[in-house]
């Protein structure tokens, strides 16, 4: 495998670390993770007015299709997509989705650029974090 910097980032959790008053950070292929999970969670262009163009997930879409074999077939299209502009991101090896009363749950396995391969997960739903 080729080594690779997967960097450093605040965690998502925004914890702080009670010894310092820091956010906690996560790093390496955690924060490889993390990255992965925030794109899919974010919708599309969502932040272009930061000037992060193409950045999310096509999926958000599919809420309220009441259609939902066809939602999962489209969301799983608009998720690989997501995930293949994703830099750190090689390949997709495995995708589930499933569907709940508050919306729709993927799991996942995927190829980071080092060939690692990460068991990730995300949902899509109305729900503001």
């Amino acid at each position: 495998m080729v080594d690779v910097d997967y960097g450093c980032d605040i965690d998502s959790s925004l914890e702080v670390d009670p010894l310092t008053g820091d956010f906690k950070i996560v790093e390496g292929l955690d924060n490889a993770a993390q990255a992965v999970k925030n794109r899919l969670e974010t919708r599309l262009d969502e932040l272009l007015v930061l000037g992060y163009e193409n950045y999310g997930n096509q999926s958000f879409e599919e809420l309220g299709n009441t259609d939902i074999d066809t939602a999962i077939g489209h969301i799983k299209i608009y998720t690989r997509d997501a995930l293949l502009e994703e830099p750190l991101v090689n390949d997709l090896v495995e995708m589930n989705i499933t569907y709940n009363d508050n919306g729709f749950h993927g799991e996942l396995l995927i190829k980071l650029i080092n060939g690692e391969i990460i068991p990730t997960s995300f949902d899509i739903n109305d729900e503001e974090e």
